[in-house]
């Protein structure tokens, strides 16, 4: 039996807290302007998705696997709100996206709980990966004026996403194999219970 490592699921979520607000600390405390256009900066190289994969898939206390990521997540945004000086940074009509596909990734990932195998971790991940790309760009699309109210700028909305998706993938997938490897997990010493003392009287003859 193996257990999740405290200090490793702590190291993660601080991670990515941080990459997520690195940006945003540049811009206010040093004037640096990250493109998100730009591959300078690793966009969307996150492990909130891997998090759900392996809450989902081990934690004994199932409402763990949504609280962990989810909390991470808010606390990142709200510290993006207070960096920015707008919560609008942290609470804006696409969020309920944002945070209704991380507690659907962690619900698909309780398919992991019965048997852990390369191939239904890499299709977990690939499913969480592809719902969030489709549904949070549909909502930029629909609730934010940059794309035009129509299936073309719909389809300009998913191209323009593309290079996230991409980095998505890639920071799922490395970091699934992390999570998933002894690093990250423990083996839970095997209990055995101390015999029960016998009475004197039954051992003599």
């Amino acid at each position: 039996m193996f257990q999740p490592r405290i200090w490793f699921v702590a190291s993660m979520i601080a991670y990515a807290v941080v990459i997520r607000i690195v940006p945003y600390v540049l811009h206010n405390g040093f004037g640096i302007e990250i493109d998100p256009a730009r591959t300078i900066y690793p966009w969307n190289f996150s492990p909130l998705t891997a998090l759900c994969l392996f809450g989902g898939a081990y934690y004994a206390d199932r409402r763990l696997s949504y609280i962990i990521p989810l909390a991470a997540l808010a606390l990142s945004d709200v510290c993006i709100g207070l960096l920015m000086g707008d919560l609008r940074f942290a609470i804006h009509p696409t969020t309920p996206f944002v945070y209704g596909c991380f507690a659907i990734a962690v619900a698909l990932s309780m398919w992991l709980r019965e048997r852990r195998s390369v191939w239904r971790i890499a299709t977990t991940g690939l499913a969480a990966e592809t719902l969030f790309f489709i549904v949070t760009n549909f909502g930029v699309w629909a609730f934010q004026s940059t794309y035009t109210p129509d299936a073309t700028g719909l389809l300009t909305c998913y191209i323009a996403a593309l290079p996230f998706f991409g980095r998505s993938l890639l920071s799922t997938g490395i970091f699934s194999a992390v999570f998933f490897s002894r690093l990250a997990l423990a083996e839970r010493p095997v209990q055995i219970p101390n015999p029960a003392a016998v009475p004197a009287s039954m051992t003599s003859a």
